[in-house]
């Protein structure tokens, strides 16, 4: 029996062979109804090698399509090991030629290589095509945006390079008309600096979006001060003397005070502005003389003014012994004793009026002559004239008492 046995497994090679080839089809069969083999694909980009090819050669190009599918089998117990990071598809721009037709190629990493089969792509080829790239400079047109906090005031912008320069394909190029940037201030009550974020605007000055390829070959630095303001006094001076008979009174200004920023170590040492003597020049003058000024030309280096439009200055030439008064609307004069008009007459028609009663001559005297009028007038504006309005209401104070006396 044993025999028998042995000789079953040592001869009969036939069928052994055939024995072997059944258990392996019934294992196939069993493997392929347990765990099938299945269809699948993922999507990818297609990448592009060897591009200087072509930009170093000053050329853009564009493919019609970057969307790949990658189509494979594999056992659908494995398919969960695959993903589309496994498959990199790309084109190869030394293949590139008149027609623009590129093969799109793709690999397989080595993580997944045994367990897929029958990879392919789609689309087996893509076109390309191509323009001129150029490099061009642009002067660059800042925008400051909102105004700073209350009681600040902006300083002049600067920002370095003054210009931009980009390199791109013709037809992005020439869709940019200008670049900008913006300086937002909003609230700031201290210096805004910073790297400009650039705005391109076309023919019709509206915000575009630039082609992802267009390269940027510089940055612009920007910096704006942001200075604290002051109110100062303004003052004017003269030169010249009036003609003969003729003396300075009072010098206007309107308006009489300047706002003003800038440097702090300067601003803080600035209580008032003194305007120069030769602005309002009165030499020989025989009326009033006035001028119109742009007070910012007379600011200190660093410092800067708010005020808008000029400033109106005028100086008073008055008759000499004359004191007008300007601020009531109405003009009060007055003259010495010497030259005395209205007040002699007056002191002579009340003297003789109380002659032989001292009482009633000193009352008509008070009424007649207007010297409380006139000390009032000249006490009013003294605190606008010089010197020599001062000495006018001490003369004419001198002659009322002389005649009262007598």
């Amino acid at each position: 029996m044993k025999n028998k046995i042995k000789g079953l497994f040592k001869n009969n090679k036939i069928l052994k062979l055939v024995s072997f080839f059944v258990a392996l089809g019934i294992w196939l069969i069993v493997v392929n109804v347990s765990d099938p083999e299945i269809k699948s694909s993922v999507s990818q980009t297609i990448e592009v090698d060897y591009d200087e090819t072509l930009t170093n050669l000053d050329k853009y190009y564009n493919i019609d399509s970057y969307n790949a599918k990658v189509s494979f089998k594999v056992r659908t117990t494995r398919r969960t090991q695959v993903s589309a990071s496994d498959f990199r598809v790309y084109v190869d721009m030394r293949d590139y030629s008149i027609t623009g037709a590129l093969p799109v190629y793709v690999t397989v990493d080595d993580r997944v290589k045994d367990i897929v089969s029958d990879v392919s792509v789609t689309p087996l080829v893509v076109h390309a095509t191509t323009e001129d790239m150029q490099e061009k400079t642009f002067d660059l047109n800042p925008t400051i945006v909102g105004t700073p906090q209350e009681g600040f005031e902006k300083g002049e912008l600067s920002y370095s390079p003054s210009h931009v320069t980009i390199y791109g394909p013709n037809s992005e190029i020439g869709k940019i008309s200008r670049i900008g940037f913006e300086v937002n201030i909003e609230g700031a009550a201290s210096a805004v600096w910073g790297n400009a974020d650039f705005l391109y605007y076309d023919a019709n000055d509206n915000k575009i979006t630039p082609d992802t390829r267009l390269v940027i070959k510089n940055s612009v630095s920007y910096n704006i001060p942001i200075y604290e303001k002051k109110m100062v006094t303004l003052m004017a001076q003269t030169t010249g003397d009036p003609a003969e008979g003729y003396e300075l009174g009072a010098v206007n200004i309107e308006p009489g005070f300047v706002e003003i920023y800038g440097d702090k170590s300067v601003i803080d040492s600035m209580n008032e502005l003194v305007l120069p003597a030769d602005i309002l020049n009165i030499g020989g003058a025989t009326s009033d003389v006035s001028a119109s000024v742009d007070v910012k030309n007379y600011l200190p280096d660093g410092v800067y003014t708010t005020n808008v439009g000029n400033t109106a200055l005028v100086a008073r030439i008055n008759k000499q012994g004359t004191i007008a008064e300007q601020e009531s609307g109405a003009v009060v004069s007055t003259e010495t004793g010497a030259e005395s008009t209205a007040a002699s007459e007056g002191v002579e028609a009340a003297t003789t009026a109380g002659a032989g009663n001292p009482d009633t001559a000193h009352a008509s005297v008070q009424e007649s002559a207007p010297s409380d009028n006139i000390r009032e007038g000249i006490d009013t504006d003294a605190q606008a004239q010089d010197s020599t309005v001062h000495e006018t209401k001490k003369h004419i104070t001198d002659a009322l008492t002389h005649n009262k006396e007598n």
